[in-house]
């Protein structure tokens, strides 16, 4: 993918300033990129490699090859570059003391910061406000809705994904959950729909199990156990599938993966 080509197309269409085009990139690269979850459990096998390999990764924008990103190589590799390419504007890439890195914009002589890897390229994609983008000024930030809607980014709200949710029990309120990532578009990696399951939908409020699970091969598992009522489940994708889903499983085996699978204490 040559995201400065396809960008720069996608703006030559619409009438924007400078500010404007940047918020509309910053979007669009939510919607496109997603956090690389192994980073957090490289850990647990002491892949090192892996884990510097990731932090290391250097990205050709004119060439995406992978769409799974980290602060360091978002902010540094993507966001800047493509600001600099398609706008006018200054931005400059800051590390703070614990080694977190954005994007710090200038504009009519304030700052602005993007922290797109602080959850908004899930929260982008499921059309909820971001909180990266700011000048942490609230007077200011104002602006910022009201750019979103001509540019026809419409925000959801975390309780308009809570009422999708129903059944008369754990068990059923837990499949609903999963029509609720399927029609979604935080269902093609795991950082996004464990996003989408517990931070907005509340996923733990209806499992007593509330870990990531993990094998050698980096294939993600969230382990559902409906409360009380001796109902199992689990959030996954197989090497051979595109999305997460969740799927009901039998108590063995939850009990296998529980044993035999990694997780974080």
């Amino acid at each position: 993918m040559n995201l400065v080509e396809q960008l720069s197309k996608e703006l030559s269409i619409l009438h924007l300033n400078d500010f404007e085009k940047v918020r509309y990139i910053y979007l669009r690269c939510c919607e496109i990129f997603s956090f690389d979850s192994r980073v957090y459990f490289t850990d647990l096998f002491d892949d090192t490699q892996l884990r510097n390999r990731i932090l290391r990764k250097r990205f050709n924008i004119e060439n995406i090859t992978d769409k799974r990103v980290v602060c360091h190589s978002f902010s540094r590799y993507i966001l800047k570059p493509l600001i600099e390419n398609l706008t006018n504007l200054k931005c400059n890439v800051v590390k703070d003391r614990e080694g977190h890195s954005y994007i710090i914009l200038e504009y009519m002589n304030k700052e602005w910061i993007l922290d797109a890897t602080n959850r908004d390229l899930a929260r982008v994609k499921l059309s909820l406000p971001t909180r990266g983008f700011t000048s942490c000024v609230e007077k200011e930030d104002l602006i910022i809705p009201e750019i979103d809607s001509s540019l026809g980014f419409t925000n959801k709200s975390v309780d308009d994904y809570q009422s999708l949710i129903i059944g008369d029990d754990y068990t059923e309120m837990i499949r609903s959950m999963g029509t609720i990532l399927k029609n979604s578009n935080a269902k093609y990696y795991y950082s996004d729909a464990s996003f989408l399951m517990e931070e907005v939908l509340g996923i733990s409020n209806f499992s007593t199990n509330n870990e990531t699970y993990v094998d050698s091969n980096y294939n993600f598992r969230r382990l559902i156990n409906a409360r009380n009522e001796y109902s199992f489940f689990e959030l996954s994708k197989e090497e051979n599938e595109k999305e997460y889903s969740i799927k009901k499983i039998k108590r063995i085996d939850y009990d296998v993966l529980k044993k035999y699978l990694k997780h974080k204490k």
